[in-house]
């Protein structure tokens, strides 16, 4: 008798999810977060959108890691500051970062974050 159970929970699960049925869930050891985003279809769509802007993020840092990597290449040096990509003729113009961040270049170790534009970042420093 739990084996059937066992079985088919996965394709209950799978139809609840998609159906947006939450009274089910709610119901069973479904996961908090699992019940609370099946309740409305618009919410999917906001976790798109949400999933949608981390990737831009991640590309727009990804783009000047890149760029960062290509100017050591052919300088033999990192750059002191980001806007030495744009100087030096490694990037045309550096990327806009989204709205409330703005990139924060480690030069030591040459890497590139978003951080908000509000505080100033933390930076941590390992002893030699």
């Amino acid at each position: 008798m739990h084996w059937e159970r066992a079985t088919t929970r996965p394709s209950v699960l799978l139809a609840c999810v998609v159906t947006g049925c939450a009274a089910w869930a709610a119901n069973t050891n479904v996961p908090a977060t699992i019940a609370k985003n099946s309740a409305k279809p618009q919410d999917y769509r906001l976790l798109l959108e949400r999933v949608r802007i981390k990737q831009q993020e991640k590309k727009r840092v990804d783009d000047v890691q890149k760029a960062i990597q290509a100017f050591q290449m052919r300088h033999g040096h990192l750059p002191a500051e980001l806007k030495d990509l744009v100087e030096r003729g490694v990037l045309s113009e550096l990327p806009t970062p989204p709205r409330g961040t703005r990139f924060f270049y480690d030069r030591i170790v040459g890497n590139v974050r978003l951080v908000p534009a509000t505080r100033p970042p933390t930076c941590r420093v390992r002893p030699i």
